[in-house]
């Protein structure tokens, strides 16, 4: 039989039952939200030699981007780092319109998550996170 965990109120605050979670992975860094500045993040730290994990609550990387359908990068010119090697990969794929800063958001897709994984970033989609804990020591 399964036990229940209850919560209670305590003034302005909500305390839960102490449980026990099992802990899936250990990571340098933890980067919440693969939208555009998450994934440039979460690039740079694991290019950088730290494990990285990026957390996405949604079923793909992009963000406003991809799941949001802007497909348009605003400022699209004359920009150096993974900016621009995201816009080269977009033309690469024949993702990236004439005007330079439209693109096809599934390409986006398939761009974004192609980098992540040549750079060792472990992406978990469809979480959602809930609490972080400070490093222990």
């Amino acid at each position: 039989m399964a036990t229940i965990h209850t919560a209670t109120t305590a003034g302005e605050t909500f305390i839960e039952a102490q449980r026990d979670v099992p802990l899936v992975q250990r990571t340098d860094v933890i980067v919440c939200g693969g939208g555009p500045a998450g994934v440039a993040t979460s690039i740079a730290a694991a290019r950088n030699g730290a494990q990285t994990s990026l957390i996405e609550v949604a079923g793909c990387l992009g963000g406003v981007w991809t799941a949001g359908l802007l497909c348009h990068i605003i400022d699209h010119r004359n920009k150096s780092g993974i900016r621009s090697e995201i816009l080269q990969r977009l033309e690469q794929f024949a993702g990236r319109a004439p005007d330079g800063a439209s693109y096809q958001p599934e390409v986006m897709k398939a761009v974004l998550e192609q980098m992540c994984q040549e750079a060792g970033v472990r992406v978990r989609l469809h979480t959602r996170v809930a609490y972080a804990a400070p490093p222990a020591g």
